[in-house]
């Protein structure tokens, strides 16, 4: 027996351990897609698991997790479902023998071939049993690859499938009880009371509520905009810092406007020394009025581009235009950069001038009104809550701090609002209409299987 049988041997031996090692459906399915590669040589590997009368995949090899909704899932779940496959002991499907709408899935997936393991025993009972595939199994594993499948490859191939037949088959047999079963074995309860229970308690009205990200701002601030295009040389105050009216807060960059107002007044000087030029060749020569009519627009031209720079030099400190809380990022953010006349670079906001800036998710949007309540709690002190009232809800849901689409609702805050502080960030439970207790607490529930199923 030469050493490369040997390894086989050894390989199989080795594969069967690792088999009926298995503790789950889900371990056995991880081993028998992935370590068979050892034995044999395939693209992909699918092991199908019965749930619920039909078999679904469970497992495929190199990957730990997988989109349900992908052509190579459709296509497995179409070829072992289908009535009229025989999905027993080792089979080879070929495209051109398959039904016209498996053979389309697996066409659209360029396989023109597969193998199918047939795994366990059926547990499908009598009744469904008709409905089922012929010589229908618990479940099957699917190997696809190009090249064609040798015989002696489908006889390894069948018996690494009696291996994990057993394997799962013992499995399947050896499910743990449910906690029910754990704490009254063999006696089977009456729901019909609890049922009944359940039904009426869900009937019972409640608030409807919430939760949405909130932030406190300043209910009118004032914005210091930039007042011509230029770069920031200086920012003169710290973040939530106290200004008064008056106060510089920054400097635009000078250089520039500097510059111009230099080589304005030059110009303008020089246009009117060839004015006055002119006026004095006049006396002696005959001078077109027109000559002089050019050299007084010039001159006036000259002049008006000056006064602009003039009052352009005059806007390059931005004063406080009132008292209050200067709010912007931080000073770092804006030194060297350029901007863009009317560009807002801060705010100047009053301290106890606060609102809640709410930003409810379009997916979790309620019916909400202004004048209901609300609940802020903040973030840094989780044990506090401050009461408040809707006072607008944005009409177009909007793209909120976080990236999500999202409704702007703006609150008033209540009586105890002495702890809020500008930039306070927390969450906001919002209320709305009563709605039963089941619908309160199904809604999002039943609003992801609408999304799914698409009803």
């Amino acid at each position: 027996m030469n050493d490369k049988l040997i390894n086989r041997l050894t390989d199989f031996i080795q594969f069967e351990r690792e088999i009926r090692a298995a503790s789950s459906v889900n371990a056995l399915g991880f081993t028998a897609c992935n370590y068979l590669r050892k034995l044999l040589t395939y693209d992909v590997a699918v092991l199908l698991v019965e749930k619920s009368g039909r078999q679904r995949v469970n497992t495929i090899s190199g990957v730990s997790d997988f989109d349900v909704r992908s052509p190579l899932v459709a296509a497995c779940e179409a070829l072992c479902n289908q009535r009229d496959i025989p999905l027993d002991n080792t089979r080879v499907h070929h495209v051109g023998e398959l039904p016209e709408k498996v053979a389309q899935k697996l066409s659209d997936i360029q396989l023109r071939q597969l193998v199918t393991v047939g795994l366990g025993d059926s547990h499908c009972n009598e009744k469904n049993h008709s409905s089922k595939p012929k010589n229908h199994k618990s479940a099957t594993l699917v190997l696809t690859r190009e090249p064609p499948w040798q015989k002696h490859e489908l006889q390894l191939l069948q018996q690494a499938g009696e291996a994990i037949s057993h394997a799962i088959s013992a499995l399947q047999s050896n499910a743990k009880p449910s906690m029910l079963g754990k704490l009254a074995p063999g006696v089977k309860p009456d729901w019909r009371w609890a049922v009944c229970g359940l039904a009426l308690i869900s009937l019972i009205p409640v608030p409807q509520s919430i939760i949405a990200s909130a932030e406190v701002t300043a209910r009118s601030p004032v914005v210091v905009a930039a007042g011509l295009n230029g770069v920031v040389e200086e920012i003169l105050v710290r973040p939530n810092e106290q200004v008064t009216q008056g106060q510089l807060l920054l400097r635009f960059d000078s250089t520039d406007l500097t510059h111009r107002k230099n080589t304005l007044a030059q110009e303008l000087a020089l246009a009117k020394e060839r004015l006055r030029k002119a006026r004095q060749h006049s006396l002696n020569a005959t001078v077109e009025r027109s000559e002089f009519a050019e050299l007084a627009s010039q001159i006036e031209l000259k002049q008006l581009e000056l006064d602009y720079v003039n009052d352009s030099i005059t806007r390059l400190e931005l004063r406080a235009d009132t008292d209050g809380i200067v709010l912007f990022s931080r000073n770092e953010d804006w030194m060297g950069r350029a901007v863009s006349t009317g560009e807002k670079i801060m705010e100047i906001a009053s301290a106890n001038d606060n609102q809640f800036e709410i930003w409810v998710a379009a997916n979790d949007a309620i019916e909400i009104s202004r004048g209901k309540a609300i609940k802020f709690f903040p973030d840094a002190q989780p044990l506090q809550s401050v009461k408040g009232s809707i006072d607008t809800v944005g009409f177009f849901a909007s793209q909120s701090n976080s990236e999500q689409l999202a409704y702007r609702v703006v609150a008033e805050p209540g009586d105890n609002s002495e702890t809020l502080r500008l930039g306070m960030k927390g969450t906001a439970r919002l209320y709305g209409e009563k709605v039963s207790i089941a619908y309160h607490v199904f809604r999002k529930p039943i609003s992801a299987i609408r999304k799914t199923v698409g009803v």
